[in-house]
């Protein structure tokens, strides 16, 4: 390149692997956690409706999951958007 023009970066080869593969690890324990946590719901609900009245617990995880889900949300900014992306999503759909 001339000094002044864009500069490129691409990844060897060895980098784009190490990269692919930790993507490949990641995925394989969200999927484990996810069976995991999905294998103790039963136990967890059952013990739960002894405990409390079944209206009262499933409030409880309702709130609780909006509040979990909200606040992830608003983390990652996706919370806010303007007019212009509103009307946008709208003509998608």
């Amino acid at each position: 390149m001339t000094a002044g023009g864009p500069s490129v970066s691409f990844h060897t080869m060895p980098e784009a692997k190490t990269q692919h593969h930790r993507e490949v690890v990641v995925t394989e324990l969200l999927l484990i956690a996810s069976a995991v946590i999905w294998g103790c719901n039963f136990t967890v609900n059952k013990y739960g409706t002894q405990v409390l009245d079944p209206l009262v617990y499933t409030t409880i995880r309702m709130v609780s999951g909006t509040v979990a889900m909200m606040s992830f949300v608003m983390a990652r900014g996706q919370g806010r958007t303007t007019t212009s992306e509103k009307f946008q999503l709208g003509r998608r759909w």
